[in-house]
């Protein structure tokens, strides 16, 4: 295999015949043992003439101790793929394809060989766009330990978050007194649904809140919102929903009446009473004053014995508005009126005659 040579100055020559003697490097060359790539190779040159009128006085020897170093020439793969993924605890990562750049000299024969190939991330994160690191590729054949393979330096994937829920919230209690708001406190506890074992992910509700579909009485419907994940690892996982919803009860709030007053009435022999008005009505929610009251005409007074004096009445009270069916009174409430007595009158009476 022939290399380039380049330059050369004669030695030796005598004083008087400089310029007498010259060197011709025209047709100078090297020629290693072999091809192949390598440090330090022996080079033996030829070609190296002397010119001039007194060249024939001269023996010129060619140049020894000439080496040269062949360096491997670089080959890359080309075509190498990989695919987007789901978060998996894991660096590795899958690749595919490949083949050889152009470079291998015509007659080597250089193989390239995918058996041990394998991609690996800097780290097991989510993230966008995140390098991939390729080893493993290799080149087989005769002619291989003439080519330096430089791995894919090109390959990007994605590993998006794991999709997890949240389970297992819940409220305290089972039901609470009507307030007149849809809000409710109260929420806690869940686990991560979803995860890989051995991540440090949970719940974090500090934010949390729950709202129910209606602030009236009954079993309404609770939609949580404000939930979030936290640990070490929650940057890997995505909520993708909120818990619920749940079930919870709103019950009726209870009300009290001050001032209630009864009719006075004359004996009738029944228990019948009449509420004649209120005082107060205590325990409405602020939002709601204007929206429920003491219906008195539908209201129901009944005294508790039918005799004259001064008697005990029961009322059961009706309420009316908008929001009456959020209130309920505990037990029927009393108050005191007077039954007088019915005043009676005589006729059919007669005076028998007498003697004086």
């Amino acid at each position: 295999m022939t290399v380039d040579l380049t330059g050369g100055t004669l030695v030796g020559v005598m004083a008087g015949d400089a310029g007498t003697v010259t060197l011709n490097v025209d047709d100078a060359a090297g020629v290693m043992a072999d091809k192949d790539a390598g440090t330090g190779k022996t080079v033996t040159a030829s070609g190296y003439l002397l010119e001039g009128a007194d060249k024939d006085n001269y023996v010129l020897s060619q140049p020894t101790g000439l080496t040269v170093d062949v360096a491997k020439a670089q080959l890359t793969v080309e075509g190498v793929t990989t695919e987007d993924r789901v978060y998996n605890k894991l660096r590795d990562q899958d690749i595919s394809g490949g083949t050889l750049s152009d470079g291998v000299v015509s007659g080597d024969v250089v193989v390239l060989s995918v058996d041990n190939a394998q991609g690996k991330f800097d780290d097991k994160n989510a993230g966008v766009n995140k390098p991939v690191t390729v080893s493993g590729f290799a080149i087989t054949g005769s002619g291989a330990k003439n080519y330096q393979l430089v791995q894919p330096d090109y390959l990007t994937a994605t590993v998006s978050k794991l999709d997890v829920t949240i389970g297992g919230v819940g409220i305290t209690g089972t039901s609470r007194e009507y307030n007149g708001l849809t809000s409710i406190d109260g929420l806690f506890g869940g686990e991560v649904v979803g995860k890989l074992d051995g991540d440090s992910i949970s719940p974090d509700w500090q934010n949390a809140k729950g709202e129910f579909d209606s602030k009236n009485v009954g079993i309404r419907t609770v939609t949580i919102t404000g939930y979030a994940l936290q640990g070490s690892a929650a940057v890997n996982y995505n909520l993708v929903q909120q818990p619920g919803p749940l079930s919870y009860e709103i019950t009726p709030k209870r009300l009290t009446v001050t001032g209630a007053v009864v009719a006075d009435r004359v004996y009738d022999g029944t228990l019948d009473a009449k509420l004649l008005s209120i005082e107060t009505l205590d325990g409405v929610v602020a939002d709601d004053v204007g929206d429920v009251a003491v219906d008195v005409e539908a209201s129901k007074a009944v005294f508790t014995r039918k005799d004259a004096g001064n008697a005990l009445a029961s009322i059961t009270y009706a309420l009316t508005g908008d929001e009456a069916e959020n209130y309920y009174f505990a037990y029927p409430d009393s108050a005191r009126a007077v039954i007088e007595k019915k005043e009676l009158t005589v006729t059919g009476a007669s005076v028998a005659n007498r003697v004086y």
